[in-house]
């Protein structure tokens, strides 16, 4: 994959790491950011040329400048190009460094200057077992500055085959809330509904439903049908639907609905994290006007770590406490 951004030729990365202990931490890294966006060089991804020029010269047009540490790493001998290349970070103006602390890394006894100027700047730790995926979402959302990635698409099937995570998994789903217009997808044939039916309604967890009012959706969903007639679920169809659902499920699913019309599709799954605290992720979907098909909305995936996350949530929050149960 190409990782440049050729309009612009810079990288939103540069990611150091030593190969002998690294490696694996780093090409994970590497591969979170990719997948959110982000142009990133990592060594490689060099062309044919001077090897240390192009190091040198990616650190200069890098915005972030992640540093992967693993004991022993600074001892004498094994750090000779993590200290040209922390060198070149730390005399490189504006870059933000992050260092990336991993198996409980710390400094030498007698720690050079550079070590310490190094790891003087805010960086995380990072786990490889439980809470993986938690610090990789934590480097992208808190630590990652000055960047400008550009959001892959995810739809909504996507979302939740992602993040419901299997009964094993140390990381287990705690609550589902959605909100949509009329959320017709999830009651008819096709790949929403057997989410619906062979996992979320499966699952022993609550789940938070909200739709609109008939009169309220109807108020703006017009603009975004087809101009020729076409066969559409009414929305006291919908409703009807839901309600029904939420009968035969009265223990783990509760569905209101809500009067002020919604501009955007919302869905968030949030996990029960231990003694970490909240965490989640949320998938929104913007309704287009005069956008018959509204997979190619634009629509996008936060996690708990993002600034926006609780602004999402929280909408969320106020929508529901002013709506009507069925």
């Amino acid at each position: 994959m190409n990782t440049v951004n050729s309009t612009t030729d810079y990288y939103d990365a540069f990611i150091s790491y030593r190969h002998q202990t690294g490696f694996y931490m780093a090409q994970v890294i590497y591969d979170k950011l990719v997948y959110n966006g982000y142009s990133v060089f990592m060594d490689k991804t060099m062309s044919s040329g001077k090897f240390e020029d192009q190091i040198c010269d990616a650190i200069k047009k890098s915005k972030n400048f992640i540093v992967v540490l693993f004991p022993g790493d600074f001892k004498s001998g094994n750090c000779t190009w993590l200290r040209k290349e922390a060198l070149t970070a730390l005399n490189t103006p504006d870059i933000n460094i992050i260092p990336v602390i991993c198996d409980k890394f710390k400094l030498p006894l007698f720690p050079q200057p550079w070590m310490r100027t190094l790891l003087s700047h805010n960086g995380i730790d990072m786990h490889k077992d439980y809470s993986l995926d938690q610090d990789l979402d934590k480097l992208c959302d808190r630590f990652m500055k000055n960047a400008n990635p550009v959001k892959p698409l995810i739809t909504t099937v996507d979302f939740f085959n992602k993040n419901l995570q299997a009964s094993n998994s140390s990381l287990k789903p705690l609550s589902v809330d959605m909100a949509f217009h009329a959320g017709a997808a999830w009651l008819r044939p096709g790949p929403e509904h057997e989410i619906l039916l062979n996992k979320l309604l499966k699952m022993d967890i609550t789940k938070r439903v909200l739709v609109n009012s008939a009169s309220s959706a109807e108020s703006i969903a017009k603009h975004m049908r087809e101009k020729q007639p076409a066969v559409y679920t009414s929305f006291e169809e919908a409703i009807a639907n839901w309600t029904q659902l939420a009968a035969d499920n009265s223990n783990l699913l509760e569905v209101r609905v809500c009067d002020i019309p919604l501009i955007h599709v919302y869905h968030a799954i949030h996990y029960k994290n231990g003694d970490k605290g909240h965490y989640g992720r949320v998938h929104v979907k913007y309704y287009a006007y005069n956008n018959t098909n509204l997979n190619k909305s634009f629509e996008h995936e936060l996690s708990s770590f993002s600034n926006y996350y609780d602004i999402y949530n929280n909408e969320f929050e106020y929508l529901w406490a002013l709506s009507k149960k069925v």
